[in-house]
């Protein structure tokens, strides 16, 4: 049942993704996806040890579950939120759409504490909200970096000065 659930969550989100009007560039999307990817895979490992913090089920699906939770959904997650926080105009609209995103995946996390995926040692919800927000924040700070790069790239090659 716990494979089910987040296949359908993965299928759902990464063809509404795929359908999506793009605001953001799809090197930018990319760029951030894989970024997220490899910060929340490999937070505990930078952190500190991974078993340390957190007890995996030994059930397959659930295992695999998780798995889909914490590589497929939570960037993606993040990506539809900074694709949103970006599109928006009004600095009310960011704040609902940070909020969103947070909440969003505020609930995913407590959805796979039911199904009983995971379980925290050592880790609190505040831990978790702390985590999201700096996902986040990092994931916009990306975005305005990754322009700015690019703006500078073109204005290199506007002036005729080619970067190898």
């Amino acid at each position: 049942m716990e494979v089910s659930i987040f296949i359908s969550f993965t299928i759902f989100f990464v063809a509404y993704f795929v359908t999506l009007r793009e605001k953001l560039d799809r090197k930018i999307n990319v760029f951030i996806c894989i970024l997220m990817m490899n910060l929340n895979i490999n937070f505990f490992t930078l952190a500190e040890d991974n078993l340390n913090k957190i007890n995996l089920t030994t059930s397959l699906s659930k295992y695999v579950s998780f798995l889909l939770y914490r590589n497929i959904l939570v960037p993606f997650f993040i990506l539809f939120g900074i694709h949103y926080f970006f599109r928006s105009i009004s600095i009310y609209y960011k704040i609902i759409v940070f909020l969103a995103t947070i909440g969003a995946l505020y609930a995913m996390e407590a959805i796979c504490k039911s199904l009983e995926l995971f379980t925290w040692k050592q880790w609190n919800s505040l831990y978790s909200l702390m985590y999201y927000i700096i996902l986040f924040s990092l994931g916009c700070v990306s975005v305005l970096l990754f322009r700015k790069m690019a703006l500078s790239r073109r204005r290199n090659e506007q002036n005729g000065d080619r970067l190898l």
